[in-house]
């Protein structure tokens, strides 16, 4: 193989190995979208998200981080930016920014890609998505100290999802989660919602770029004859 082929390789490897913000698929601030209810009973998440025209249907799944704040369904709002934190304030907001935990983000992740009873992908249920935005309302701070005694919607489901949550001695995960920040057609913020996405292993990134690397020369040689 020549030096240039080399190169080449390297380079399309190199691409697919980038931290995950600069290659992955997360929408963008200026997108447009449309919000559309899903499974789940607490007035919040989870919801479905569809991008505007882009002929994939449901996007992402979202939950709400704002009790006080509220969306219409089947609206067209743009994307202000997506960021770490929800931008209409709230439960420990500062400067108007209320930062996501690591513990929300954590949920998030492992309730949409992990292989938890209370996951997503071991089953779609109101009960388990009620018990996802409860818990995430109580760890961004949107209840009171006496939410608990006030839940009437899957109470003991999100009380010990919170346990667990609350238990956890590590909140790392191999993925990205984070706050979608809307407005409406006259730029009013619109309630914030929580997305996410996972991260390829390195492993299977790695046999992609070793793939697209060889494809390359493959159709390098190819020209030559």
């Amino acid at each position: 193989m020549k030096r240039r082929d080399w190169q080449i390789s390297l380079v399309l490897v190199g691409l697919l190995l980038l931290p995950l913000s600069e290659v992955q698929a997360l929408p963008q601030g200026g997108d447009f979208l449309k919000i559309f209810n899903g499974p789940g009973t607490t007035g919040g998440g989870e919801f479905n998200i569809d991008l505007k025209n882009n002929g994939i249907g449901t996007d992402y799944i979202s939950f709400c981080l704002e009790r006080s704040e509220y969306i219409s369904f089947d609206t067209e709002y743009e994307i202000d930016h997506i960021v770490d934190y929800a931008e209409l304030g709230g439960g420990g907001a500062v400067d108007g920014k209320d930062y996501i935990s690591d513990a929300t983000k954590w949920l998030y992740h492992n309730y949409m890609f992990g292989d938890y009873v209370w996951s997503r992908t071991t089953g779609v249920t109101a009960e388990k998505a009620n018990a996802v935005q409860n818990t995430i309302w109580f760890l961004e701070d949107e209840f009171t100290d006496t939410g608990w005694a006030n839940l009437s919607i899957s109470k003991q489901s999100s009380y010990d999802l919170y346990n667990i949550v609350q238990g956890q001695g590590d909140y790392s995960f191999n993925g990205v989660v984070k706050v979608i920040n809307l407005v409406d057609a006259s730029g009013n913020r619109k309630q914030s919602q929580l997305i996410g996405e996972p991260v390829p292993e390195p492993s299977t990134m790695l046999l992609m770029g070793a793939g697209i690397a060889g494809l390359a020369v493959y159709a390098r040689k190819r020209k030559k004859k």
